[in-house]
């Protein structure tokens, strides 16, 4: 087929796509077809806990929570790693609340999914988890956490814990 006799492009496909990339609801279809797959097997507090997060706290008058948040810059023009939509800076993981002896960790759909003790060592409710244990232990600098599997870090935290009875700041 000749250059001038291929056939043009329908101008409209362009607005279509223009209209999906500005209003929220094709933004988010990709997102609500995640969430409502069958999750694969994996121990979700670690999925939340891993990597580089900031706790960003939320103070009521009786209590305050913490808003679990992704830190990390993964990928890039000028790196080999593929960046992970799911931990993308500022992201939203999860939350920290203080109960009863220990920190709740919930993800962002608000189930619990495992528990922080006084001493900061981290149990997973999931099967998956099994029993592996991670702890959380104090960085060099102030204000900040290393999140351990055995001797590996997991991950780092920047900022505090939620206000508590049992003592961890």
């Amino acid at each position: 087929m000749s250059r001038d006799k291929r056939p043009r492009p329908d101008p409209r496909r362009f607005m279509i796509a223009a209209t999906c990339m500005l209003s929220m609801g094709c933004a988010w279809a990709p997102a609500y077809a995640r969430s409502t797959r069958t999750p694969s097997a994996s121990c979700r507090i670690a999925d939340i806990l891993s990597g580089k997060i900031r706790l960003d706290i939320i103070s009521r008058s009786d209590y305050e929570t913490a808003i679990i948040r992704s830190i990390e810059f993964r990928g890039g023009r000028h790196s080999s790693t593929v960046p992970d939509p799911q931990r993308a800076y500022g992201r939203i993981l999860g939350e920290i609340t203080a109960e009863r002896g220990a920190f709740s960790v919930l993800g962002i759909d608000r189930v619990i999914v495992g528990q922080i003790s006084p001493e900061l060592v981290i149990e997973g409710w999931d099967k998956v988890c099994g029993d592996s244990r991670m702890v959380i232990r104090p960085a060099v600098q102030e204000g900040g956490y290393v999140i351990l599997s055995g001797e590996n870090p997991l991950g780092t935290i920047e900022g505090r814990f939620p206000k508590n009875r049992f003592g961890v700041r």
